[in-house]
């Protein structure tokens, strides 16, 4: 059973005040469910995967149990890929696949879906801007945020909400990735995506639907305190590289103006290093060697949790763009 109360319709346009960094704030803490002070719940999420064309391929269920002070186990169930997170003791290395990442990255939009900000002690705050605007999907008008993190951003991210409300309905980067929530409901005040699809160069990669929502006893995650999951946060990871080498665009892509995004599944390990990575979308081969042979070598600060280093899956785009 979902304890949910009925999906919410869009709302009619109406003028939008100026957004500032606190109206962020407010809707990150309004839509995410593992924020501090929040209490112990259980997600099931059945997902339909999608292959580079579109094509439906694997489907499956993902779950997460999560407590504060203990954190988040988690359970991908399907034909081709079955893992719990964090692994029994003894279980062999998991490494770093496309399913992975994606069903990873469908989880965290149910979670914690404005996790730009979220770890934000990385982050000169003065450098933040916002651009506000309302624009048309289909009859719905919706309020706008370009959230712009530093004047050199490539593609700020944007969230489409329905005007006057909390409810997140679209989200995008203006390269490759794009989100869009198709129902909304309330889960203890929060407000969360029931159904969404997630897109990569305008093909579905993932689509996902809330099959269950509820509260559970701490005890109930069922690992020991604080050896859970940690949640990554895009901003931390970008700011907590530290070292590698920086991809090279391949002379044959120059030439044949081949240019576009490469998006790789990463798993960070306990040392800093990418212990695994794997292609989630990329325009062009070539790209796609030189985006991972650039990662491979990269070295982040370890993430922490409760002091001690710990093994976390991620996300890493790579722009390669033909203009100076």
């Amino acid at each position: 059973m979902v304890a949910l109360v009925a999906a919410i319709p869009v709302c009619a346009s109406a003028p939008q005040p100026a957004f500032t960094l606190a109206d962020y704030e407010h809707l990150r803490n309004a839509t995410t469910l593992d924020a501090p002070g929040k209490s112990p719940f259980h997600i099931k999420v059945e997902f339909q995967l999608f292959d580079l064309d579109g094509k439906p391929t694997t489907a499956g269920t993902v779950e997460e149990w999560w407590a504060p002070d203990v954190g988040a186990r988690v359970v991908i169930t399907s034909p081709s890929l079955n893992t719990t997170e964090p692994a029994p003791d003894g279980a062999p290395e998991q490494p770093a696949s496309r399913d992975s990442g994606l069903i990873h990255q469908l989880l965290d939009q149910f979670i914690h879906p404005f996790s730009e900000l979220r770890e934000s002690k990385y982050l000169k705050l003065k450098d933040i801007k916002f651009k506000q605007a309302t624009r048309k999907f289909g009859q719905a008008s919706l309020n706008c945020i370009a959230v712009i993190l530093s004047p050199d951003t490539p593609y700020p991210s944007t969230y489409c909400l329905d005007p006057g409300t909390e409810n997140l309905r679209v989200e995008s980067d203006a390269g490759t990735f794009s989100l869009t929530h198709n129902r909304v409901g309330v889960f203890r005040n929060s407000t969360v995506a029931l159904d969404t699809v997630l897109s990569y160069a305008g093909r579905t990669s993932i689509e996902g639907h809330v099959v269950a929502l509820h509260a559970i006893e701490a005890a109930a995650v069922g690992i020991a305190p604080g050896s859970g999951v940690p949640p990554v946060d895009p901003a931390q990871l970008a700011a907590g590289k530290k070292g590698g080498e920086n991809p090279h665009y391949p002379a044959i892509a120059r030439e044949q103006h081949i240019s576009g995004s490469v998006v790789l599944a990463i798993i960070i390990g306990k040392d800093g290093k990418v212990r695994s990575l794997a292609p989630i979308s990329s325009p062009d081969p070539s790209l796609t060697k030189a985006a991972m042979d650039g990662v491979r070598t990269w070295i982040y600060e370890p993430h922490l949790q409760n002091g001690a280093p710990v093994e976390f899956h991620s996300t890493v785009t790579v722009n390669f763009n033909l203009s100076p």
